[in-house]
């Protein structure tokens, strides 16, 4: 993790033990992002590559972003992962997926990165999205008093599941966090 404060501090000539609080703002972000196959296939996390864009890698003294090139954060973990789930009919049904899971710089509302998974095997995109766009869509009720910078400053860990359908993405439900997104628009993806 890293993290960013300032704090204007006096020093003085009497010695002794002096304890001040700095606020602190944590600059990195664990995304987590979840495969799921509709239809309960086993889902192999090494046909997929996983990774965000974005140019968030300088800062200047006082935490704002200094023009940057582009950065790629790749998944520094990734592996396939299945449960037993009983049905409504009782049935013991597999359910599989992908799992992967990357750290990236400080989320900006007004930059933001591109979440991009491609297949290993063709290089072809299965998904792309503004990440920060989706992350603002679960704000909700509770925090619409922050402005988006604000809350997305405020949260440091994402987890997204995404639904595949025979290895397409289906794009109409999305689940950030523990809220549940639905897209209206099938034409998005």
């Amino acid at each position: 993790p890293l993290y960013y404060g300032t704090m204007a501090l006096e020093v003085v000539d009497t010695p002794g033990t002096y304890t001040e609080t700095i606020s602190l703002m944590k600059d990195t972000n664990s995304v987590r992002i979840l495969l799921h196959e509709l239809l309960g296939h086993d889902v192999d996390a090494d046909k997929f590559i996983f990774e965000i864009k974005d140019n968030n890698g300088l800062y200047d003294w006082d935490n704002t972003l200094v023009d940057d090139e582009q950065i790629t954060y790749k998944a520094w973990y990734k592996e396939s992962v299945s449960t037993d789930t009983e049905t409504m009919s009782r049935a013991q049904e597999s359910v599989g997926g992908a799992l992967a899971e990357l750290t990236i710089g400080r989320i900006r509302a007004d930059k933001s990165p591109i979440l991009r998974i491609r297949s290993s095997e063709t290089g072809e995109d299965i998904v792309r999205l503004p990440l920060a766009e989706y992350a603002l869509m679960v704000k909700g009720q509770y925090n619409l008093g922050m402005s988006d910078q604000e809350y997305l400053d405020r949260q440091d860990e994402y987890s997204l599941a995404l639904f595949l359908d025979e290895g397409e993405w289906v794009s109409s439900v999305i689940y950030i966090n523990s809220w549940r997104v639905v897209i209206n628009d099938s034409s998005v993806n």
